[in-house]
């Protein structure tokens, strides 16, 4: 996969999300599993007083590591979200 068509298809998968809730923050997180060799993308949002909900959104292939910087900075671009890489 290219880095447009994984960009693409996270995108893709936070469309049918409502991103208008008041008082709630919508993030991004992609965590980075050292041992299993994956990284996972999560999409969170957090109403003020209330849990953080979280749902797993896609994964990136490990082989796209050293372009997690590219990869955040993109998607922040697309999205208006914050992308945090853990």
């Amino acid at each position: 996969m290219t880095l447009n068509q994984i960009i693409n298809q996270l995108a893709g998968s936070l469309q049918p999300v409502n991103h208008s809730e008041p008082n709630t923050i919508y993030e991004i997180h992609i965590i980075n599993q050292r041992y299993s060799q994956q990284l996972n993308v999560f999409f969170e949002w957090h109403r003020l007083g209330r849990a953080t909900i979280s749902r797993q959104i896609g994964t990136i292939p490990y082989d796209h590591l050293l372009d997690l910087d590219q990869i955040a900075q993109k998607l922040t671009e697309e999205t208006q979200m914050s992308v945090l890489i853990d």
